[in-house]
């Protein structure tokens, strides 16, 4: 037996008091007179041996009843054979979760301080030799190194509780690689964390038993949260002074309902737009927002809720690009399109470029919001290559029949999954239904009339596009004539016919004007709305006119923080890997030098925000369930008095029955003296 305070052994010091007591009396005798005292001398001899066994008889309760007292207060424990056979130069690894969820209030303030407390009364548990390694949803290489206890005590400062959420199978493979690097067959792992059900839902089945787990679960006082789930434009068409719809959904993680929630759109310190709400209990309301940006360039906003004590998720921040100039090109074989220089040529907003498909630089093709090329045997390998790069990274492609019959390109048809007729159908018929219900032609039309003359078509092919295409446009027989189809982050719009006059008389209606320009404007969402920190890690962007040596930083506007993402070019698009390196919501630039590149914006994840966790029974069993041998639960609000964790670990839970034992020691000694006492006092009697 092994104790975890033997410094209050020194107590049992505490025995000599009553034995003093009892080895010297110290009342006063008072000397009575007889004249014959030979009647009381058989008495005399009987009461003394009757008060020596009783005195030595309290004597012993009372040295059985201090000595319980002390040992109960050295917490006496049976060493657990588990700890005994870890060899000494184990590192222990200890998990602390610093997501955004453990900001909340638990016993003796947020969960991150009570998790900081139960990881340093561990630390304190082993002895000084033990080495120690932190994990945290950071992932620092500064914790993750076998440290003592002084250095594991001052990293254990250093943790914040505002980085991503981490999957546990994540952290598993992460300790396994740190006890594999380390030469560790066998290692403790303590997960410290609240076990929000998110976070463990990909825990795969295993037979590994190289880790021990120690498993603490932390659980919050309150649990009730609203937060701004995300926010999506209604259509991805913007321009200036023109209104934009902007739908925002919330959702409400409580048990009760919210009545009157106020949801702003706030830019620049102005208000723009308010709407307020009521929603269920454990449910979700969408929302919608109007305004009208004033300016080109970054329409930089956020939108706010007030919703205490859970904050984090309160703030969504947006970034919406506003085009000052909308770029259109246009590939052709022959001859340039008369029709889109007649619609574009006057307006100060649009600048169209007309090249030859074989005299054209692609890899300027990023530049462009809209670009028209022909469906067409011509193209060269290189050019189909980049038009599918260019559509997949945002942008806007119409591809329409070739002005003169040629074949198809086999290798676009068979990357698009759409097949072309080899022939043109040279039946004449007219255009004959809209898909209006579509996002395409939102506010295009305020109405569309059932008796309306719409374009005839002479001639056309046998366009067939695969299920995932929307037919916006369809033929009186039943052909298709405009098509959509979204590939990666853009769209491709595929045109039955050419925009020769001689083919149709969609250039010559009004249908033509609002169809293109709506193409023009669907290809400027070039960056998203918002992007989620710990989720999006890997940033695609496209840049008009980018060095392809050039250094590029990323920084915060509203702090100071820069940092140098990694960079790889493909083809008309950058990718950047953030590396989990933003260290708050907000605004973030991307520079070229001193040259602002883009802006976007950036939000903490929403998985933190589902207020679902697992109990502590129940995180044993989906452990014990997937596999893990030595499971242990140990619990987190047992971190004071006389249930500390060090007790647990040692399973020193034998302290009460010295408790127990004291008092029935002091008890018995009460029943002595008491009978003893009615015991004299008959004989007396008698």
């Amino acid at each position: 037996m092994n104790f975890l305070n033997p410094n209050m052994l020194y107590g049992l010091f505490a025995l000599a008091i009553p034995i003093v007591v009892h080895l010297f009396n110290f009342r006063r005798h008072k000397l009575v007179y007889f004249s014959d005292t030979s009647l009381l001398q058989n008495l005399k001899q009987e009461t003394a041996r009757t008060n020596r066994l009783k005195h030595l008889l309290v004597l012993l309760l009372r040295l059985l009843a201090i000595t319980a007292l002390v040992l109960a207060f050295a917490r006496p424990y049976f060493p657990d054979e588990t700890l005994l056979q870890q060899p000494e130069n184990e590192i222990v690894l200890l998990y602390i979760d610093n997501s955004v969820s453990m900001q909340m209030a638990g016993a003796e303030g947020a969960l991150l301080d009570d998790a900081r407390k139960a990881a340093l009364e561990i630390i304190d548990f082993y002895g000084p030799e033990k080495r120690f390694a932190l994990l945290s949803n950071n992932f620092s290489p500064r914790q993750e190194r076998p440290m003592n206890r002084d250095e594991a005590r001052q990293q254990l400062s250093f943790i914040s509780a505002d980085a991503p959420p981490v999957q546990a199978s994540e952290i598993l493979e992460r300790a396994k690689s740190i006890a594999s690097k380390f030469n560790q067959e066998k290692s403790s792992l303590f997960l410290l964390s609240d076990f929000q059900k998110s976070a463990f839902d990909d825990l795969k089945p295993t037979t590994d038993s190289s880790l021990m787990l120690y498993l603490l679960p932390f659980s919050a006082t309150t649990k009730a949260n609203v937060y701004i789930d995300t926010a999506w434009l209604e259509s991805p068409v913007v321009q200036v002074d023109m209104p934009i719809t902007l739908n925002v959904r919330l959702k409400n993680e409580a048990d009760e309902t919210l009545k009157g929630l106020a949801l702003r759109l706030e830019s620049e310190n102005k208000t723009l737009a308010v709407a307020n709400a009521d929603i269920e209990a454990w449910s979700e309301r969408l929302l919608q927002l109007s305004f009208v940006p004033e300016n080109s360039g970054n329409f930089m906003a956020q939108l706010s809720i007030s919703d205490y004590p859970i904050v984090f998720d309160d703030t969504y921040y947006i970034n919406l690009k506003v085009a000052s100039r909308i770029k259109v090109l246009e590939l052709f074989e022959e001859n340039p399109n008369e029709s889109l220089s007649l619609l574009f040529r006057e307006d100060t907003l649009f600048n169209l470029d007309q090249r030859n498909i074989f005299q054209f630089d692609i890899q300027s093709l990023s530049q462009y919001n809209l670009v028209v090329a022909p469906y067409s045997i011509a193209l060269s390998d290189g050019l189909e290559a980049a038009l599918l790069d260019y559509a997949e990274s945002g942008g806007a492609l119409l591809l329409q029949a070739p002005q003169q019959q040629k074949p198809a390109t086999e290798s676009l048809s068979r990357e698009l999954q759409i097949s072309i007729s080899l022939l043109t159908d040279t039946a004449s018929t007219r255009i004959n239904s809209m898909m209006t219900a579509h996002p395409f032609f939102e506010d295009v039309f305020s109405k569309v009339p059932e008796n309306a003359d719409l374009p005839k078509v002479n001639r056309h092919y046998n366009l067939h596009s695969n299920a995932s295409a929307a037919v916006l446009i369809q033929l009186l027989n039943g052909n298709s004539f405009l098509t959509f189809q979204e590939v990666g982050q853009g769209s491709i719009f595929h045109l039955a016919a050419n925009m020769d006059e001689q083919w149709s008389g969609l250039t010559t209606s009004n249908l033509f004007a609002p169809l293109v320009i709506r193409m023009a404007f669907w290809g400027d969402t070039r960056n998203r709305l918002a992007y989620e920190i710990g989720l999006d890690r890997l940033v695609l962007l496209k840049f008009e006119q980018l060095n392809s040596d050039a250094v590029l930083t990323v920084k915060a506007l509203d702090r100071a923080f820069t940092f140098i993402p990694g960079l790889e070019n493909r083809g008309q698009q950058l990718l950047l890997d953030m590396a989990d390196q933003l260290p708050q919501p907000g605004f973030y630039g991307i520079y070229s030098a001193d040259s602002l590149v883009s802006l976007m914006a950036w939000n903490e994840s929403r998985k933190e925000s589902v207020m679902r966790f697992f109990t502590e029974d129940e995180v044993k069993t989906l452990f014990s369930e997937k596999g893990f041998g030595l499971v242990k639960t140990l619990n987190a609000s047992r971190s004071t008095s006389f249930g500390s964790l060090s007790a647990e670990l040692q399973k020193a839970n034998t302290w009460w029955w010295f408790i127990l034992a004291a008092l029935l020691f002091l008890l018995a000694e009460s029943v002595i003296l008491r009978l003893w006492k009615s015991y004299s006092t008959k004989q007396k009697n008698t």
